[in-house]
């Protein structure tokens, strides 16, 4: 039997045994989305806290977080609606990368639209290993909290950020922008390293060691001085529904929306998943791994997952690819990290995993050489993917894996 697949990179025909099941995963997305208008109203409604109006009576110097171009967040259409209400006052921005690259000249030009131009001398960069960072404390768990410098300069920060599926850290969003977002490479890795413990999964909170010490970490912080606007997307980046006000609420609204709207439910766990990556998240392997996490809660133990994504630039940050590559199997890759961690470990930790629960297969432009270091198969066309499959299989195909949950019933 002949089954159709359209995963963005990947599209054709799927040769089957006769008498398999294909069923395809798609986020329960919202027929409407919010205009420009409604994004304004919002700001008025806040979840918790003073409305936008009243948190900038007595602010003079404000911070704009925004979020970088490997994130959906709809951040120009947020800034066309906050920007007119902020032209008495001192106004800066900046990308909360973490550890990412800067936004290329494309990129900035998409998060903020014709006010790329307006800020040219006012737009700043989060240079984990290089900006000057203030020390704020420590957490239970021993994370040293240093934040960008820029935070003490402004009397108001208003970070604005989207709310999607996270692998380690339950969900994106809120407490993000400020860490990895606007943090110190040393408080970013302290805190990731806790993405190798129990509880560090996918839409987990309670009990989540990453997320509870981002937590914590932001606790830190005046929350009094900040106003945060949340949004949740859907398949075109568009906001589908917006939450702000204070830190604490404006998330927790966002992620209840978003754990709906991008939680599905399956019958089964399945033989084969094959599970696509859209823009932005398909630039770098790094960043598609997401969408392996996601495709790993559908697959049987022993079952086989295709990961098809573009990877434009490549593997991205390759720390992870040389870790899998010095341990040479997924159980020696292992023990290398509970010997030592660095940035980038816990993503070779989950790759490891999977290798070990089952079959991964890469459609990429990746190099075979590194698909196969990283204990996946490299492959080129969809007769690939069910080689060496005999009889009915259950077939689950996620177009866009990385913001698709499979959620076993």
């Amino acid at each position: 039997m002949k089954h159709s697949v359209d995963t963005h990179f990947f599209k054709g025909e799927l040769e089957l045994p006769e008498g398999s099941q294909v069923d395809t995963l798609l986020p329960n997305y919202q027929k409407t989305t919010l205009a420009g208008e409604d994004v304004g109203k919002r700001l008025n409604e806040p979840t918790g806290g003073p409305a936008l109006s009243d948190f900038l009576t007595d602010k003079e110097r404000i911070l704009i977080i925004l979020n970088d171009g490997q994130r959906p967040t709809p951040s120009k259409m947020v800034l066309e609606q906050i920007m007119p209400r902020l032209y008495t006052k001192e106004t800066k921005i900046i990308i909360a990368c973490g550890t990412h690259r800067e936004p290329n000249m494309a990129e900035k030009r998409k998060i903020l639209g014709d006010y790329l131009d307006d800020f040219c001398d006012e737009l700043h960069y989060n240079r984990s290993k290089e900006d000057d960072f203030n020390p704020y404390g420590e957490t239970s768990r021993g994370t040293r909290v240093r934040f960008n410098k820029l935070l003490n300069w402004a009397d108001g920060i208003i970070p604005v950020g989207s709310v999607e599926p996270h692998y380690f850290a339950g969900l994106t969003g809120g407490r993000k922008s400020f860490l990895p977002g606007v943090a110190a490479y040393s408080t970013i890795e302290a805190n990731h390293s806790l993405a190798t413990k129990d509880g560090s999964a996918t839409f987990a909170l309670e009990g989540n060691p990453v997320h509870e010490d981002m937590m914590e970490a932001v606790s830190l912080l005046d929350l009094d001085r900040i106003f945060s606007i949340q949004t949740v997307v859907d398949s075109g980046s568009n906001p589908c529904f917006m939450s702000c006000g204070d830190l604490i609420s404006s998330f927790d609204e966002a992620g209840k929306r978003a754990m709906q709207i991008y939680g599905v439910t399956i019958p089964f766990k399945y033989d084969l998943v094959i599970a696509g990556v859209s823009a932005p998240l398909n630039k770098t392997l790094y960043q598609s791994q997401k969408g392996l996490e996601n495709a790993s809660l559908a697959r049987r133990t022993g079952g086989r997952i295709v990961l098809s994504s573009l990877c434009t630039e490549g593997v991205g940050d390759d720390v992870f690819v040389e870790l899998l590559k010095e341990g040479k199997t997924p159980k020696g890759a292992l023990e290398l990290i509970e010997n030592e961690f660095k940035l980038g470990y816990q993503k070779a930790a989950k790759i490891a995993r999977h290798a070990l629960e089952g079959e991964l297969f890469l459609h990429s432009g990746i190099q075979e050489g590194v698909v196969k270091s990283i204990f996946a198969t490299p492959v080129f066309d969809l007769a690939q993917c069910t080689r060496g499959l005999e009889g009915p299989q259950r077939v689950l195909i996620i177009p866009n894996a990385p913001m698709t949950v499979p959620l076993l019933a």
